[in-house]
């Protein structure tokens, strides 16, 4: 018997039983009779996701109590198979899982099943010392936050100072977009582009970046170079014309005639720096006409003059442009080699790592390092590996794991990997599916001299399998998938041969008897646009939407449930078209990202309401709200509008705010009221609206976002529209998943899921977003929009053509996994409009038209027949919907002062111990009151026995502190927690001011850890105080667990 090799390989398509192989592989490690029944402790296995990776434990655990303590039927079949596949007997299996079972329940932190992520986490923590880290280091998630933070820092910086070269490139920057018709205050558009800097694939590009010199003498340089070899070319351009004009030919005696003139004419013009994709000035006709000369009308030494300029032209245009295209990203790379160097000091002074560099901070670590020193310092020696998803795999993530894995097979231990590059649909999270392809091989294109002997090592011990057999889809579906994809790889050989190599699959469900609709159709230009318009421009226009509900129908007539059908979009804007369509239509709807709340009129009345507020004296937002108001009710009419709308005598339109405010709220007051905190004003708007909150979700679910964010950030009013404007498209309707709700979600989300029935509605899917790339291309590095209209030199050619076939392969890729989905069912409407070759339905039609299956006709596929199915009853799962306690009556509006802080139940003691101490340090002056302050607190049970020493013992510090004492030294008054009006109606509390002869100090406590809008809210304090004419405002935060201060 031959025995297995130790790196197995596993190409799973889809549908194939892939989570059911990896579970057997464990079992198979796990229910060894030689080995200890807590070996699992000695396997890890990881994937791309945290569900993915809860999944893969449940199937494990659930696999062993099924062997364990089988019951039913299923579950003994289950372990005649596992006995079978294993080899050894139902007994044994049976008291081994038990044993096994229990070792894993009692240690259950030695169950290694992870995300690539966690893993990575466990080195870093391992080697923070190695590493530079701090013991105590967090990590970070929210790259853009950071990046965010750290550009706000360098803006401040930014002064009126000709001295100052850091200012001078801002100013001279911003310059230079006002000349290119972009807007000067670039921050925006800096912060989008900063997320290159954390981006995997860049990484090496970066590092090239910091070594660059950016000063303002290089940039002068680089300007000058370019006017040189601009003047070089218009020197020979211009000797060249003139010796055009000396020859002194009648134009009707020339070939081309005045085609040939002109050509020649447009060398004193700008044309002449022009972008031509074969970087020749002349065409070819006019090339042609005079180098053949076949009318003898040019002299030789003409025509040698012509074609050294043509030579000469070609080096020279090519070396401008691309001298030019660097000078025009210069200093967006100043201000981005500036970012990553303030990125490092601040993850050095904040013990921040960020997630994305994960991958780079190992692999800068443990390259040289052994296994064993690597397993000494994570404290665990793993025998087995089983990797899973590795399509989705980044390259430094294999890269990390190569010793570890190399370690496992040179001591003869089994490794699993498993993926299917036809669902590699991560790219963009530098996903490298061309690794997987690669196995057992390594993957290596720079053709490294110590990876191409590993390379041998693992290809020697290494083994590929295919799993062919598909248990998902009916007969009818597989069979089509196979047809099709197998003619688009025949089509596209060059993109899809090694993707695609292995994609017909054998079919099992044959009982299940299914349906593939397929509508492909190119609409004439003078059809109705609108239709393709509905899918994807317009996701407001959803008239042409009508073939869902017929789709819905049918599927429901033939006994299934709304619950078992799901609609598959490709961005979570075209889900949100059509979750809101269905919605509208009666249906129940369940979608992680696509009932986004900001699209509800409810709750873009609400937000323009919040708006009101936030600028009382802007008449336009009032303007605005009073327009969403009237619609909503619907009696906007002309005549309405008209009554509220007066045109003075310079003929301007003015809106008279008082009126509509009097007609529909009464008075002012009740439409600007004085509110304690956001939560209230939004019940107050209910109220006078007369809208329903809780028999509206949207509205609910927006209240909810908004005491959420009251309780961790701040109760001022334009930081929480600017949250929500930043965060809107995170933020969807929560809908409990059951039987009566039909699902939307992104083939993304999609993944790794299946469904009784797939609807898709749309194939118009954009290949190539028009984003800017970041490239190499010797000596320069570009920062360039790869498109079909910007690749016309050699610095980006190559680079547009590469990208765009790996994005026309995500495409396919996608589609595979959307096609994949269904059981039973597979719905898909393509209806195109364009020829741009920029879009996967373009190409879906061409493929479409050209298939000869027999079930085809003109414009339809249609394969099976509807049948009925028979479903199980089950109880239906009743949902709790709150009753609607609206208080019709009057309530009292209960004010809740400082003691409602401090009585706080729910705190737990930490926060509860920093509450105690904020409200001390909000009542007490100096240190002299300290015990007195803290006895009248305790005497009447505000304070517990047990804070008392401790709450001494930080006030006395914090009084003692230079600060502190500077502070509190000759004040003239103090005001604690004062309300404080400010121009735009906006109310602030700040916790401490103190006022000066000739200074104001603001104070802010805080009990938690350090957050960006704490830095907000006392700069906005700082304003409003400024405004109010104060001398010399000072402001500070002092962070009472840390005791330290921050003069903002």
């Amino acid at each position: 018997m031959i025995a297995e090799k130790p790196l197995q390989i596993c190409n799973a398509s889809a549908g194939s039983g892939k989570t059911y192989t990896l579970v057997i592989e464990f079992l198979k490690l796990v229910l060894n009779e030689k080995k200890p029944d807590d070996y699992f402790s000695r396997i890890c296995a990881m994937t791309f996701t945290n569900k993915a990776a809860i999944e893969m434990k449940d199937r494990i655990i659930k696999a062993l109590n099924d062997l364990a303590y089988p019951i039913d039927k299923k579950q003994k079949k289950y372990q005649n198979e596992v006995s079978e596949k294993l080899n050894l007997s139902v007994t044994f299996i049976q008291e081994k899982a038990k044993k096994v079972l229990t070792q894993l329940l009692h240690q259950y932190e030695q169950f290694h099943i992870l995300t690539i992520d966690k893993f990575n986490l466990r080195l870093i923590r391992s080697f923070a010392r190695d590493l530079n880290l701090n013991s105590d280091f967090q990590t970070t998630t929210d790259d853009k936050e950071v990046l965010s933070e750290i550009i706000d820092e360098l803006f401040s910086e930014i002064k009126n100072d000709s001295n100052d070269e850091w200012s001078t490139q801002a100013l001279e920057y911003a310059k230079e977009n006002l000349e290119h018709e972009e807007k000067w205050d670039f921050k925006a558009r800096l912060k989008e582009v900063a997320e290159i800097l954390v981006k995997e694939s860049n990484f090496s590009l970066i590092e090239e970046l910091k070594k660059m010199d950016f000063s303002q003498e290089k940039y002068k340089e680089i300007k000058k170079n370019i006017q040189q070899i601009k003047s070089l070319i218009s020197n020979e351009a211009t000797n060249l014309k003139k010796a055009f004009d000396d020859l002194n030919i009648n134009e009707n005696d020339l070939p081309g005639k005045s085609r040939t003139v002109n050509a020649f004419n447009k060398l004193l013009t700008n044309d002449l720096f022009f972008q031509t994709e074969n970087r020749n000035f002349f065409t070819s006709n006019v090339f042609d006409t005079v180098t053949l000369n076949k009318k003898n009308s040019f002299p030789d030494l003409f025509i040698t003059q012509f074609e050294n300029f043509t030579t000469f032209y070609s080096t020279k245009i090519n070396e401008y442009h691309n001298l030019n295209e660097f000078r025009k990203v210069y200093y967006l790379f100043t201000f981005l080699n500036r970012i990553a160097i303030e990125l490092d000091l601040y993850k050095n002074k904040n013990h921040n790592v960020l997630i994305s560099e994960f991958n780079k901070l190992i692999a800068e670590l443990i390259q040289e390092e052994e296994a064993p020193y690597i397993y000494e310092r994570i404290g665990n020696r793993y025998n087995h590996f089983l990797l899973d998803e590795f399509q989705d795999t980044s390259r430094l993530q294999w890269t990390n794991l190569i010793p570890l894995i190399h370690d496992s097979i040179a001591n003869k231990n089994n490794n699993f990997i498993v993926g299917d590059p036809k669902q590699s649909i991560y790219r963009f999270k530098n996903g490298l599916a061309e690794q997987f392809i690669s196995l057992p091989a390594i993957y290596n294109p720079e053709n490294n001299k110590k990876t191409v002997e590993l390379s041998k090592y693992f290809y020697l011990q290494g083994e590929k399998t295919e799993l062919n057999d598909n248990y998902r889809s009916s007969n009818e579906i597989v069979s089509f998938n196979n047809y099709f994809f197998t003619f688009i790889k025949d089509n596209e050989p060059s993109l899809l041969k090694n993707f695609y190599e292995k994609i017909e699959q054998n079919v099992i469900q044959k009982q299940i008897k299914g349906v593939v609709y397929f509508h492909s159709e190119k609409l004439e230009k003078s059809k109705n646009k609108s239709i393709e318009l509905s899918l994807t421009e317009n996701e407001n226009d959803i008239n042409d939407m009508s073939f869902l509900l017929e789709w819905i129908d049918d599927c429901l007539k033939d006994g299934y449930k709304p619950g078992d059908i799901c609609i598959l979009g490709y961005t979570a804007i075209q889900c949100n078209t059509y979750a809101n369509f269905l919605y509208e239509k009666g249906f129940e709807v369940v979608s992680a990202d696509s009932l986004l709340i900001f699209k509800n009129p409810t709750v873009l009345l609400l937000l323009s309401y919040l708006k009101c507020i936030a600028y009382p004296h802007s008449k336009i937002e009032l303007m605005v709200f009073a327009e969403k108001y009237l619609t909503l009710n619907g009696i906007f009419t002309y005549e309405t509008w008209s009554k509220y709308c007066e045109v003075n005598s310079k003929k301007q339109t003015l809106f008279n705010s008082e009126l509509f405010i009097k007609d529909y709220f009464n008075e002012e007051k009740n439409f600007y009221p004085s509110y304690t905190n956001l939560y209230h004003l939004i019940q107050h708007f209910y109220q006078i609206t007369d809208l329903d909150e809780l028999s509206n979700p949207y509205l609910h679910q927006f209240s909810d976002y908004v005491f959420q964010y009251e309780q961790n950030f701040s109760s001022h009013i334009r930081s929480l529209l600017e949250d929500f404007e930043k965060n809107k498209k995170k933020i969807s309707l929560q809908i409990a998943d059951n039987e009566e709700a039909i699902k939307v979600l992104t083939v993304h989300k999609s993944k790794g899921l299946e469904f009784p029935v797939v609807l898709i509605p749309s194939l118009h899917w954009e290949i190539m977003k028009s984003a800017k790339y970041l490239f190499h291309k010797t000596p320069y590095i570009y920062y360039s929009n790869l498109s079909a209209r910007n690749k016309v030199w050699n610095h980006n050619k190559e680079e547009y053509e590469t990208e765009f076939q790996k994005n026309f392969l995500d495409k396919i890729n996608l589609m595979y996994v959307a096609f994949t989905r269904p059981k039973h069912r597979l719905y898909v409407r393509n209806v195109i409009n364009t020829e741009s070759i920029n879009y996967l339905s373009h190409h879906v039609n061409n493929w479409f038209s050209n298939i000869n299956h027999p079930n085809k006709n003109e414009n339809l596929l249609l394969i099976g027949d509807r049948t009925t199915i028979q479903q199980e009853i089950k109880e239906k799962t009743n949902i709790f919907t709150p009753k609607n306690h609206k208080d019709r009556l009057w309530y009292p509006q209960l004010s809740f002062n400082d003691k409602q802080n401090i009585e706080e139940e729910e705190l737990s003691e930490e926060r509860h111990y920093g509450t105690l101490l904020h409200y001390l340090l909000s009542n007490t002056t100096k240190e002299q009151e300290i015990e007195k302050t803290i006895h009248f607190f305790q005497n009447n049970g505000m304070i517990e026995t047990k804070f008392v020493s401790k709450l001494t013992l930080d006030l006395k510090t914090f009084f003692s502190q230079e600060i502190c004492l500077n502070i509190f030294s000759e004040y003239k008054e103090i005001y604690r927690e004062r309300k404080i009006i400010c121009s735009d109606g906006t109310i602030i509390r700040p916790d401490l001011i103190v006022i000066k002869e000739n200074e104001l100090i603001i104070v802010d406590y805080k009990t938690g850890t350090k957050k960006k809008e704490h830095q907000e809210q006392i700069l906005l304090y700082k304003k409003a105080l400024n405004e109010m004419k104060f001398p010399k405002v000072k402001s500070f935060l002092y962070y009472t667990s840390s005791q330290e201060w921050l003069e903002m």
